[in-house]
């Protein structure tokens, strides 16, 4: 299947309805205010579709069937969330690894993927289907916030003895600066898609406190909260 479908010129129309005239249609048919032909005339459903609907046919969308259900895949959302906050922003290629892991941990192999590992037309649906993650470049640390002198390392230090305390030595990994690149802002990286500031205002607005006005009558003086 092309990556971009075109639909032919004189093929047939499929779901050409919006699913809230769908329900309008169904309602009304159960209601007995209308027929099942007069209801194909009146929004242009097929009188055969509106027969499915009523038994609960075919109530899955067209087309294939995800691969994930809805739960896995808004964990796969709180796992590039979390990485994003915690400072390790992920890619589409090591998403794609994460997933592979995933499946090789629970068992399953799943005959679309090569050797379980998801395609690139996989990860571009599967960011079209969480409008919450947007696709960003890095950013690089600047000077003044990577700048450290004496105080600020010895207070690091001291924190992570008090970190530390109580916990085994079994349980404290160490890692080394391999696969660090000296320039991230090459690098496009999945991350929590941000409020616009229009959503920005109007969260601001929703905690506002209500205003208080004062109005000055010629003889009285009021104070409306």
């Amino acid at each position: 299947m092309p990556r971009k479908y075109k639909r032919r010129v004189g093929s047939r129309r499929y779901a050409d309805y919006t699913a809230e005239t769908l329900q309008m249609c169904l309602a009304e048919i159960r209601s007995g205010d209308i027929s099942h032909r007069k209801a194909e005339q009146k929004y242009k459903i097929p009188r055969r579709t509106i027969l499915n609907k009523l038994k609960g046919n075919h109530c899955k969308k067209p087309g294939k069937q995800p691969i994930f259900t809805s739960q896995e895949e808004h964990q796969f959302v709180e796992c590039i969330v979390a990485l994003g906050e915690y400072g390790f922003p992920i890619n589409s290629r090591e998403l794609r690894h994460i997933i592979k892991n995933y499946l090789s941990r629970c068992g399953r192999e799943v005959k679309t993927f090569q050797d379980n590992l998801p395609g690139q037309d996989w990860t571009n649906a599967f960011i079209i289907r969480h409008p919450e993650i947007s696709i960003r470049f890095a950013e690089n640390i600047k000077r003044t916030r990577a700048a450290v002198d004496e105080p600020l390392l010895r207070s690091f230090f001291e924190n992570l003895a008090g970190e530390l305390k109580d916990v085994p030595p079994s349980s404290v990994w160490n890692f080394d600066e391999t696969n660090l690149t000296d320039d991230p802002g090459k690098k496009k990286s999945w991350l929590r898609k941000e409020p616009s500031i229009q959503k920005l205002l109007e969260m601001h607005q929703k905690h506002l406190s209500p205003s208080c006005s004062v109005v000055t009558p010629l003889e009285n003086c009021c104070l409306h909260m």
